[in-house]
């Protein structure tokens, strides 16, 4: 507490000078008032043998009154001037304390308010509580529901104990983790020769102890009840805030779990609901999709078929089958992805894909199966298997994407001519003995959507018309040959442009030109099965000679 100066007590007031003045003439005798300092402030010097009666301040002498019994009325009424000014600072002193103490409670939960772990929170109570009390070390246990142990999680200064320690019933920081009060333990010995005192303050909220705070010093300070009432004060806003940190951390933990829940129930029903599909009907996740939902899309429709796969499983047990379409699929699966298709169902034998974009994203993951096939077909020969060989038919038209089905039951699917279209080109691709059928509607959207020349792009070539079964209309289908095995494409190349003539002649009823051109190509090249099948066409219309309504419409009476 603040001292007291007697001189201004006295001189402040005029009325209070004016009366002790006033007491002094009543007395009649000489009175001197003399402070600490030895100053007179009332009166001349007293003899050296004059009586005196003391001015105390609490249990200090701040002054001195000089005189006989008769100035004991002046000594009275200068005590009760100095014991209200006595109160004043007390209360000042009081009211500046807990101006100070709100203030630190607040700056303390301003910085609470921008820590959200645990750890933190603990740390940044002891740092508070080490600017503010005599201390040398100090720890924050907390008892961990979750994990059942008891865990330090802020530490500052010299360690004072482990968590093992903590597991000795016989450790006093282990007793005190049950008081359910803060206290002082002051000149406490921990070994023969250190003393310490100890201060503790349980984090406590709504009854249910979190844990507890820990100071010690050793160095001979003793912890005071102010300190004891700083530090519950400290301990209640850091264990509100440490109680909201771990219902945050339990929170996060739900919704990562939850989240990862959704992601895995996600990822898994994406394997069987392509993620695509999901998203061209307008949504993110397969729970939000709802019976009935449907868009129509311009897309190019995509289906792949192994050749001669009856045979293949014919010499393999169920188990192998299963598994050698497995590896299959591995394989051109990914394909289709990279290319910005996806896979809409595995048949068994065949995939059926979809491409939203261009038809050159199905395009080029043809001709990237093709070439991986190649691979793969070296693996399988040195191993004694059977070479594959697939074919790839593809369309471009409308298509409807849908979930259909009931309450009870819902699927993806797809309705549109389209697809039909699509398996009836790839059924083509054995007739013609080409490895990549498609239809001229996907060159006419190839070529909307892209700035070059189609034929700079790929190696195509024109195979006429074909109707195939269930179609009213002709369609003009295509070769892409660049998935060949290199000698076939360089032989198709090079007679690229002989064979379009031929075609032409064909098609022109020039069977003569066109067996002439046909037979240098396939006398060439023995393995273009295209080139046969229009050599042995035209070969047999020459002889026989053609109908009166032939157009050199391909006809196709099977699936």
């Amino acid at each position: 507490m603040a001292r007291i100066n007697l001189k201004k007590i006295i001189q402040r007031d005029k009325n209070t000078a004016a009366i002790l003045k006033q007491l002094v003439s009543v007395v009649g005798e000489p009175i001197t008032i003399q402070d600490e300092k030895g100053k007179y402030l009332l009166g001349d010097a007293p003899a050296e043998s004059a009586n005196f009666y003391p001015i105390k301040y609490i249990e200090t002498i701040i002054g001195k009154v000089y005189g006989t019994v008769a100035a004991k009325p002046i000594v009275d009424l200068v005590q009760l001037l100095v014991n209200q000014e006595q109160e004043k600072k007390k209360l000042g002193t009081e009211v500046l304390d807990l101006y100070r103490e709100v203030n630190l409670m607040y700056n303390f939960a301003q910085k609470l308010a921008e820590t959200i772990d645990q750890a933190s929170i603990a740390k940044l109570t002891l740092d508070e509580t080490n600017n503010l009390i005599a201390t040398d070390s100090g720890i924050v246990v907390l008892s961990q529901e979750e994990k059942k142990q008891i865990e330090i999680v802020a530490e500052s200064g010299e360690s004072i104990t482990t968590v093992e320690d903590l597991d000795n019933a016989d450790n006093v920081f282990r007793q005190l983790m049950d008081k359910e009060e803060g206290g002082i333990i002051n000149d406490f010995q921990d070994a023969p020769v250190t003393n310490m005192s100890i201060l503790y303050a349980p984090l406590s909220v709504k009854s249910r102890q979190l844990g507890m705070i820990f100071l010690v010093s050793k160095k001979g300070y003793q912890f005071t009840a102010a300190d004891l009432k700083l530090l519950s004060t400290l301990s209640i806003q850091s264990a509100a805030a440490i109680e909201s940190a771990q219902l945050y951390e339990r929170n996060l933990k739900e919704a990562q779990k939850r989240e990862k829940a959704i992601k895995v129930l996600h990822e898994a029903a994406s394997r069987f609901v392509p993620n695509e599909f999901i998203k061209s009907l307008g949504y993110d996740q397969i729970t939000e999709v709802t019976l009935g939902d449907c868009v129509e899309k311009k897309v190019t429709v995509f289906f792949s078929d192994i050749r001669g796969y009856t045979s293949l499983s014919e010499n393999m047990s169920p188990a192998e089958t299963f598994r050698f379409v497995n590896a299959f699929n591995n394989r051109m699966g990914p394909i289709i992805s990279r290319n910005r298709g996806f896979i809409n169902q595995y048949l068994g034998d065949g995939i059926m894909a979809i491409f939203p974009y261009c038809p050159s994203d199905a395009i080029k993951a043809s001709i990237e199966m093709h070439k991986e096939l190649q691979v793969y077909n070296i693996v399988r020969q040195q191993k004694n298997r059977q070479a594959i060989k697939i074919g790839i038919g593809l369309h471009t038209g409308p298509l409807i994407m849908g979930i259909t089905g009931d309450k009870h039951r819902m699927d993806a699917t797809t309705i549109s001519d389209t697809v039909n279209t699509a398996a009836r080109i790839e059924s083509l691709t054995k007739y013609y003995g080409v490895n990549i059928l498609m239809t001229e509607s996907c060159l006419i959207e190839l070529a909307a959507n892209s700035k070059h020349d189609y034929f700079d792009e790929f190696l195509l070539r024109y195979l006429g018309k074909v109707q195939v079964k269930g179609k009213q209309q002709a369609l003009k289908i295509h070769e892409c040959f660049d998935g060949d095995l290199s000698e076939s494409i360089y032989y198709k190349s090079q007679y690229q442009v002989d064979f379009k003539s031929a075609l032409q002649n064909f098609h022109d009823q020039k069977f003569t030109y066109a067996v002439a051109t046909l037979s240098q190509i396939v006398t060439k090249n023995p393995d273009d099965r295209t080139a046969c099948l229009f050599f042995s066409k035209a070969n047999q219309l020459m002889i026989q000679g053609a109908d009166k309504n032939w157009t050199g419409v391909e006809t196709m009476m099977v699936k």
